[in-house]
């Protein structure tokens, strides 16, 4: 006879408040921006599903040859026997099925599951939450991604499934070729001519705010990872289209100033009426979004960055073609 013990209660901070208000009007809604960042209250959940499941294994094993993957988990008896494996399967049991306890709980429903596992997806279930949780405490992953993962696996369609992992491959190949093939360029590009400066500055800008509005809305790492390669290079490439040295006497301790092969020709004069000729179009589209951001949409609050960054980063990704159309328009002029 032997036994085993599972806990049906396990621990998590407190959801997140999905209230937001409007800024303008102080209306409050149920849904929306998330609340300052601050101290979260543990609280317990019950876990409504349990799966019981014997795992089919019965191997003999000599005293000092027992994988290590599986050794943690066998149990003796007297002759030196081990009992069957009890796996309590909760690999599935995503936080949104767990209830919270609390006073007005008074009854619930438990859900009990008998049956048996094999090997080899036994251990592939307990690799899986060892990785998970590797990254987890290695700050790779973020809250709630390990369950939006295995969301996928359960609700979401094969095929779409592998359309969107090759999809996924195939967008981080696409952006390594153009990090390498920017990189390039700059590298060994020595004359501005007929390159727009200015829209190398404007890319560095709108590339920093939109990191900062992919860091605001807790974007998962895998996208933050690109952005932030792709941040550093556009300002990286801010020092090979103008002249950048540093001052630390005089605020703010950087200078930029123009390279002599971008101002000798008329690519300088030609840069400037294309970005204002474009400007004229697009500046009043930045600002009406942001006016629109403030009286339909809800937010934090006016200290938080969200407001500023919400409207900032929706505008850089929906107004696109500023930074794009200088070079273009620019060589055009010239010739």
């Amino acid at each position: 006879v032997f036994g085993r013990a599972f806990n049906l209660i396990t621990y998590f901070a407190r959801p997140r408040n999905e209230t937001g208000v409007k800024l303008l009007s102080g209306e409050t809604f149920a849904e929306g921006v998330k609340k300052d960042a601050g101290p979260r209250e543990i609280i317990s959940f019950l876990k409504p599903n349990i799966s019981i499941q014997v795992v089919d294994h019965f191997v003999t094993y000599p005293k000092k040859g027992i994988p290590q993957p599986i050794a943690p988990h066998l149990q003796y008896g007297m002759d030196a026997n081990y009992f069957p494996i009890i796996y309590f399967n909760d690999f599935w049991l995503l936080r949104d099925y767990l209830v919270p306890m609390n006073e007005t709980v008074t009854n619930v429903t438990l859900h009990l599951d008998l049956g048996y596992i094999s090997t080899s997806w036994w251990t592939l279930l307990l690799q899986m939450d060892q990785s998970f949780s590797m990254q987890r405490g290695m700050g790779m992953q973020a809250e709630g991604e390990a369950d939006e993962l295995k969301r996928i696996f359960l609700e979401g369609n094969p095929i779409l499934l592998a359309v969107t992992m090759v999809v996924s491959l195939l967008h981080t190949v696409f952006d390594m070729l153009a990090f390498k093939n920017d990189i390039g360029f700059w590298k060994n590009n020595k004359s501005m001519e007929g390159l727009s400066a200015r829209s190398v500055i404007i890319n560095a800008v709108c590339q920093l705010i939109i990191l900062l509005y992919l860091f605001d809305n807790e974007t998962s790492y895998v996208v933050l990872f690109s952005s932030v390669v792709g941040t550093g290079i556009e300002f990286w490439k801010v020092t090979k289209a103008m002249n950048v040295t540093f001052d630390p006497a005089k605020f703010p301790y950087v200078k930029f100033s123009d390279r002599a092969s971008y101002t000798k020709t008329k690519t300088k004069q030609y840069d400037e009426e294309a970005t204002r000729y474009l400007s004229y179009v697009l500046y009043p589209c930045i600002v009406g979004y942001a006016i629109y951001a403030l009286l339909y949409k809800s937010h934090k609050s006016w200290q938080a960055a969200g407001p500023l960054l919400d409207s900032c980063g929706m505008s850089d990704q929906a107004e696109g073609l500023q930074p794009a159309c200088p070079p273009s328009v620019a060589p055009h002029m010239q010739h």
